[in-house]
């Protein structure tokens, strides 16, 4: 191996440890906003949860009002 090839295999290296390096951190980066989806999601199925209980109970409601007025107008 020459000083050249040695010097150029250097170079390599340090390429590839920065290439890495800037691979670590987006994977930083990505992770963090995996975890962020991840609350997002959380948080959007406790709401969808409210809303079909509230539309249950919206339901309930509607058939009961339904039945008062089929009686009334009997």
């Amino acid at each position: 191996m020459t000083k050249s090839d040695f010097h150029e295999l250097k170079l390599i290296v340090r390429d590839l440890a920065e290439a890495q390096t800037r691979t670590e951190a987006r994977l930083d980066s990505l992770a963090h906003k995996v975890e962020l989806l991840a609350e997002a999601q959380a948080k959007t199925e406790v709401e969808l949860r409210k809303l079909a209980r509230s539309q249950q109970q919206m339901q309930q409601q509607l058939g009961g009002l339904s039945d008062a007025v089929g009686y009334g107008i009997e």
